[in-house]
Formats: structure tokens, C-alpha cells, sequence
């Protein structure tokens, strides 16, 4: 059984090995495989196949070196990621592309040099069959790799687009296969060089270096390698190509190379299409792979990219600024820049910082000024490339003259006057005014407005925001008599008792009267009395009238005042008239009052006995210990009291599952005791009572049952004459000890009775 556990353990986890590694390689294989798909064409001539062997050699080679190099700097990169990296960066220096091509360049150089006197055009054909068609086939090669860029994971690998960056590879692809013929030729065909001298005096370009028409359809041709291998025009990857001369310069005169070729073949489409056609049927990369690819790209075919060439062309938005510096001045009339070109509806314009409104308004950019200063405004393409940059200089329109609306101001206390400042030009930029009171307990003033606070003089100072002109107002402040047109008071009426007070509530009107002196009469000073500051007392009983009047008299308003005599309580009582209260507990006593309509009056509490009942300043009892105690409450400075006696009792202190107590009630100086349980299932035992008379002090014992028929006894204690402390006793007898007696005992017994039996 071991042997066969480890013969399952050790197959497991060999199985597990070789899924893992099976898994590995498979990846590595797909990726292989996907960055070096090569389509399978039949070609009989041996030669060309000896040639497609180096070239997949030579391929092999960089994968191995792609490998190594991955290994050995340990980078988290694919062999398809580095590969692509590699051979973009290093396309133009040679150092790949001699590592690709390697025999082949120099079996072509042989083949050419022994054909040197063959006409290129009488033999186009035999070169393109017996020599080229080993390049066109590493071409369709490469743009099945530009298929994998076009469709892979391209930002992944540091491209920035994977259209774009489709279209330039295989555009560069062909200009080098252009280049390399060009270059092994120019000596013994003239031809080809004057086809290029053609491309390039067509865009006004005088070196290779620069764009070229040739180059842009050397790119076109690649798409239609891509048409072969997928069969399927695109047009949106035909536009993408052109998109690419869109955002890439020169090197030679740093300008756009769409600008280029816009400048040179003009606006008109049909100049335009004339001259792609005439580029796509009778360029020498045309002539030569044209017969040589599996579908014959058609007269069709090449109509559709011509037209498409010149419709971008003409609809691609490329502006610039007729003039890229502008000077405005704040505050005049808005100004508008002009465009070079049109198709505003594909323009994108930004202005940093923000201190002007920008808006496209026809063929001009339309500028309202918002504040002062420099400012850029970029003008962009669909792909966010800037385009043009027109610097803003925005001035400041100073002021030149300042004054106010008067130099002088009356006003009195309260009164507001309002001053305008008259500035010139009125189109000057700030007009901000910083205004200012020499003396602000006199006048106040903001934002040129100016109120009256006392009596007096002062001076009120306005300053232009650039502190250039000042200008000075005179303010006097005057003291107008405003006279008191009413008194309003808040009662017209006010009850009072005898040596009562109140206050007399009242308003002048107006508010803002100069003199609110107003003066109290009684018109019964034996009645009701009345200070100087309104302040009314209740003297005797009695009716009066209290008179609220200007010194003049003129203005006046009467308040009625009733006198009345203080009603008094007469009697108090203790609610509840007795308390029955278990030791420990804690009551609140109440007080009623007559008449019952009499405000509750200070009341002061005493008991006769704290070890008893301890009673607080607001009537509530705390039963320290058993017995009797008298809790007295009277009113304050007054000879009104009411006592209640407090009985203070305890429950029984042996826990029982009767839980019993009793209750003590007295009635005409006979004191009823009753036993109370608290379980209902307990009752007195036959022959007793559940309550006893006590008309002497002395005790009563009561005895009680359980369910369980146990027993127990709760003694009842009264003597009030000497407040002695009612004690209770309960004698509670129970079985469990001679229960646990017995259980111990069968234990002993069982325990000894096994032992001898097991001795015996």
C-alpha cells in the first residue's frame, strides 16, 4: 500500500510538472509564432528558395538574440516586445537590417553588376522574377508582423498609436527597398534617378532626406501588400497613412510634411488626384509589384487612393494666424485674428492664462478682453498637436482725469448722502475708488455713500485704486429736534398686589426722536406710587392711574392700576396623611394648599426622629431604620404646619420562596398587621389567620406554607409608644440537608459494599 501511495504521489506531481512546463512552452511557442508568421507562397525557382532560407535564418538569428538578451538582463519583457522595440529604434542605422538581409544585398549586388547593360525598363520583369521577388516576399513578411503592431498591444511596447505607427513602419519598409535599388542602380540606369529627381520637383524638395510623393505612395504600396495578404481594402487605413505625414517633419527644414505637400500641389483636387495617379502608375516600386502580388491591385484600386489622397488633403484642417503677436487695449473694441486656412469646425483653440474670451466667429478668432496682461492662444489639430501660437498682449487704458459729484455735504444725524466719481476716459480699465472717513464717530462712508453719525466736523477722502488722484469732500454733521409722536405702551392695564412691583413697559415713536425724556404721574399716590424710571408699587387697595407724558404734555398715554390685598394661605396638609415605608426605601411627599388657587409657598420640613426617617428641603423621605418617626412641613415665616406619623418596617431576611412581608395599617389607634407573599403558590397554615389586630403594643407570630408543604414563620412587632423597632423573624425549615445527608451516606454505603465484593 506505501509503494502504491508513492507510486500516485510521484505521478501526480510528475503529471503537474509536465503540465506546467507544456503550458510554458506552448506560450513561448505562440509567441514565436505570432511575431514571426511568414505567408506561404510556392515559388518553384530554387534560387528564391535558397534566399527565403536566409531570410528565416537570419530572423531566428534576432529571436535567439532577443532570447539571450532578455535572460541575461532580466527584463519583464516578451521576445515580441523587445523584438519590435529593437528593430524600430535600429531600423535606419543599419545594424539590423544587415543582420536581416546579409547575402541577399550582396548576391543582388553580384546579379547587378553582371546585368549592368541591360535597360531597367526592357527588363523590369526578369529583375522582379529571378531577383526581387525573394525582397517582396521578406516585405509581405514584415507587413504581417505590421499587422501584428497594428492589432497587438502597441501602447504596451511604447507606441504612441497603433495606426500610426502601422502606417510609418510600413511606409519606411518600402522607401528602404526604394533607397536600396536606387542606390545599387543610380550609376548604370538613369532612369530611376530621374523618376526621383521628378517625385521631388513635384513637392519642391531638392534631397532625399525630404518628403517625397514617392514616399508617401511607398507607403500606399504597403497597404496594398496588407490588401493581399487580408484581401480587404481599407480605406480608414489609407487615411491613417496620410494622417502620418499630418504630425511627422521634416528633418531638413523642420516643416509638416502635410504642409509640404499641401503647399506644393495646391488647393485644387483635381491637381491633386492628376498627380497621385500619375505617381501611382509610374513609380518603379508600382512597376515592379504590381505583376508580382497574388491579386492584381486594379486601375480601381488605384483611383480610390488617389481620390482618397486628395480628399484629405483638401479637407485636413492645418491653420495658421495671419500675424502671431497682437497688442489690445482693455476696454476698446474687441479685436479678431484671421486664419491663413479655413475648415473652422475642426479647430481646437486654448488660451492660457484665461484673461480673455476667445470664440471662432466665421474664418477669424474673435478676442473680448476680460482683464490685463500676456497671454498665448494655441491653436490645435484633431491629434492635440499645436499648430500655431498667437501671443496676446492685453494694456491697461490709465485714468486721466478724476472728481466726485460734490466737495461739500449737510446732512444730519442718520441721514445718508450718496457721491459718484466722474472718471475719464470712460473706457479706463480700473476704476476701482478706495474711499475713506477722516472721522468715522462723526460720518462713515462706503462705497461712496455717506451717513450722518453725531454732531460735527470731518472730511471724506476718495482715491483711485493706482493712488494716482485724490479728491476731498467737507462733511458736516447736524443735530435735527425730532419731537415724539406717539407712546404705546404694552398693558393698559396691571393688577397689583400690596407691596407688590412692576415696571412700566412702553415705546416712543419715532425711534430716532432727538429728546425721549418722558415723565410718570400717579394720580393716587396713596394707592399706587411711581419712580422716575417707570417703576410702579401696590400701597393700599384701591384704583389709580399711572400717566406716561412728554415734559411738554403734549404726549401722553394712561395705565389703570388695581390694587388688591394679598390673599393668604390658611391651612396645609401632608399627602398622603400617613406612610407605611420599608426600610431603606425613598419617598416624595406632597403638600396641598388652601385655597388651592394660592401660589405653592416656601415650605421648610423636619422630622422627629433622622435614625428613622431623614426628610430633605424638598419633602422626600429616606427610611434609615425600623420604627416611628412625625415628618412636620410649615410654611415659611408663618405658624401654618401639618405632621404625619412614618412607619418604617423591613421584610423578612431569610430568602424563601414564599418571600413573605407584612403590611401595617392603623385605624382608630388599632394596629392591623397582615402577611403578604410575594410567590402565590405559599399560604397560612390551618387554624391561623392572615391578619392580626394589635390594640397593645406586643408581637404575633404567623406561620406559613409552600407548595412543598415547607414551613415558616414571620413575627409582627408594634410599639408605637416607645417607637421600638418592629422586628421580624421567619423560621424556614427545609429537607436538603437530610437529603444531601442521605445521598452521601448511599455513596458510602455503595462505595464500601463494592469494595468487600471485590475483595471476596
Amino acid at each position: 500500500m506505501e509503494k502504491k501511495n508513492i507510486f500516485l504521489s510521484v505521478l501526480v506531481v510528475s503529471l503537474m510538472i509536465c503540465s506546467f512546463f507544456s503550458i510554458l512552452f506552448l506560450n513561448i511557442k505562440e509567441n514565436k509564432i505570432t511575431l514571426f508568421a511568414y505567408p506561404n507562397y510556392s515559388i518553384s525557382d530554387d534560387y528564391i528558395n535558397e534566399q527565403n532560407k536566409i531570410v528565416l535564418n537570419k530572423v531566428k538569428q534576432l529571436q535567439t538574440l532577443a532570447e539571450n538578451y532578455i535572460e541575461e538582463n532580466n527584463l519583464s519583457l516578451s521576445v515580441t516586445e523587445l523584438c519590435l522595440q529593437y528593430i524600430r529604434k535600429d531600423r535606419y542605422n543599419g545594424s539590423v537590417w544587415n543582420m536581416l538581409l546579409g547575402n541577399i544585398d550582396e548576391n543582388f549586388i553580384t546579379y547587378v553588376t553582371s546585368q549592368e547593360n541591360v535597360p531597367i525598363f526592357q527588363t523590369d520583369e526578369i529583375l522582379v522574377d529571378k531577383i526581387l521577388k525573394k525582397e517582396i516576399d521578406f516585405i509581405h513578411m514584415m507587413a504581417t508582423l505590421n499587422a501584428y503592431v497594428k492589432y497587438g498591444d502597441t501602447v504596451k511596447m511604447g507606441f504612441v498609436s497603433a495606426s500610426t505607427d502601422y502606417a510609418g513602419w510600413a511606409g519606411d519598409l518600402m522607401t528602404l527597398l526604394e533607397e536600396v535599388i536606387n542606390y545599387r542602380l543610380k550609376n548604370q540606369i538613369t532612369d530611376l534617378n530621374a523618376l526621383q529627381e521628378y517625385s521631388n520637383s513635384l513637392l519642391g524638395t531638392n534631397s532625399a532626406s525630404s518628403f517625397s510623393s514617392s514616399d508617401a505612395l511607398a507607403d500606399l504600396d504597403a497597404l496594398n501588400l496588407y490588401k493581399d495578404l487580408t484581401n480587404d481594402l481599407n480605406l480608414d487605413l489609407y487615411n491613417t497613412l496620410l494622417n502620418y505625414y499630418s504630425i511627422n517633419t521634416s528633418s531638413s527644414n523642420s516643416t509638416n510634411r502635410f504642409e509640404s505637400a499641401r503647399n506644393a500641389l495646391g488647393n485644387n483636387e483635381e491637381i491633386i488626384k492628376s498627380n497621385a495617379l500619375n505617381l501611382l502608375n509610374n513609380t518603379m516600386i508600382r512597376r515592379m509589384l504590381i505583376p508580382n502580388v497574388s491579386n492584381d491591385i486594379t486601375q480601381t484600386d488605384i483611383d480610390i487612393v488617389s481620390q482618397s489622397f486628395a480628399n484629405y488633403i483638401l479637407e485636413k484642417p492645418y491653420f495658421k494666424f495671419e500675424t502671431n503677436t497682437g497688442n489690445i487695449t482693455y476696454g476698446e473694441e474687441d479685436i479678431s485674428i484671421k486664419f491663413i486656412e479655413s475648415h473652422i469646425n475642426k479647430l481646437k483653440i486654448g488660451i492660457t492664462p484665461y484673461i480673455a474670451n476667445i470664440e471662432i466667429k466665421e474664418d477669424n478668432l474673435l478676442i473680448k478682453p476680460i482683464s490685463t496682461g500676456n497671454a498665448n492662444i494655441q491653436i490645435f489639430n484633431e491629434e492635440n498637436n499645436i499648430l500655431d501660437t498667437y501671443l496676446l498682449n492685453i494694456k491697461e487704458v490709465p485714468i486721466t482725469n478724476f472728481k466726485l459729484s460734490k466737495t461739500e455735504v449737510i446732512l444730519n444725524v442718520g441721514d445718508t448722502e450718496i457721491i459718484t466719481s466722474i472718471i475719464s476716459p470712460e473706457n479706463a480699465t480700473n476704476k476701482k475708488i478706495l474711499w475713506k472717513s477722516e472721522d468715522e464717530s462723526i460720518a462713515t462712508v462706503k462705497n461712496g455713500i455717506i451717513t450722518g453719525i453725531k454732531p460735527g466736523m470731518t472730511n471724506v477722502l476718495a482715491q483711485t485704486d493706482s493712488g494716482n488722484y485724490t479728491s476731498k469732500i467737507k462733511v458736516k454733521v447736524t443735530e435735527e429736534k425730532i419731537p415724539i409722536n406717539s407712546i404705546n405702551i404694552s398693558q393698559k392695564e396691571i393688577t397689583l398686589n400690596i407691596d407688590e412691583t412692576k415696571t412700566v413697559e412702553y415705546k416712543i415713536l419715532p425711534t430716532n426722536a432727538t429728546d425721549k425724556k418722558v415723565i410718570f404721574v400717579s394720580s393716587d399716590n396713596k394707592i399706587v406710587s411711581v419712580s422716575a424710571e417707570g417703576k410702579i408699587k401696590g400701597l393700599k387697595e384701591g384704583i389709580a392711574d399711572i400717566t406716561i407724558k412728554t415734559p411738554d404734555g403734549k404726549i401722553y398715554s394712561n395705565i389703570k392700576v388695581k390694587v388688591s390685598k394679598k390673599e393668604e394661605i390658611k391651612e396645609i396638609k401632608i399627602l398622603p396623611d400617613k406612610i407605611f415605608i420599608k426600610e431603606k426605601e425613598i419617598k416624595n411627599l406632597n403638600i396641598e394648599i388652601f385655597p388651592k388657587t394660592l401660589k405653592e409657598p416656601n415650605i421648610i420640613w423636619k422630622t422627629s426622629n433622622e435614625n428613622i426617617v431623614k426628610v430633605s428641603e424638598t419633602g422626600e423621605i429616606t427610611a434609615n431604620s425600623l420604627g416611628r418617626a412625625t415628618i412636620t412641613a410649615q410654611i415659611s415665616d408663618t405658624k401654618i404646619f401639618t405632621s404625619i406619623p412614618v412607619y418604617v418596617y423591613n421584610e423578612s431576611k431569610i430568602e424563601t420562596k414564599c418571600l413573605p412581608y407584612i403590611n401595617y395599617n392603623e385605624v382608630n389607634n388599632v394596629v392591623i398587621a397582615t402577611i403578604k407573599f410575594k410567590n402565590d403558590n405559599c399560604k397560612i397554615i390551618k387554624g391561623n389567620s392572615y391578619s392580626y389586630s394589635f390594640k397593645n403594643n406586643g408581637t404575633y407570630t404567623f406561620k406559613y406554607e409552600d407548595e412543598k408543604n415547607n414551613k415558616g414563620t414571620i413575627i409582627a412587632k408594634v410599639d408605637w409608644l416607645s417607637e421600638k423597632s418592629i422586628n421580624e423573624k421567619q423560621n424556614y425549615t427545609k429537607n436538603i440537608l437530610i437529603i444531601f445527608g442521605v445521598l452521601i451516606s448511599c455513596f458510602v454505603a455503595g462505595l464500601i459494599i463494592y469494595i468487600k465484593r471485590k475483595n471476596a
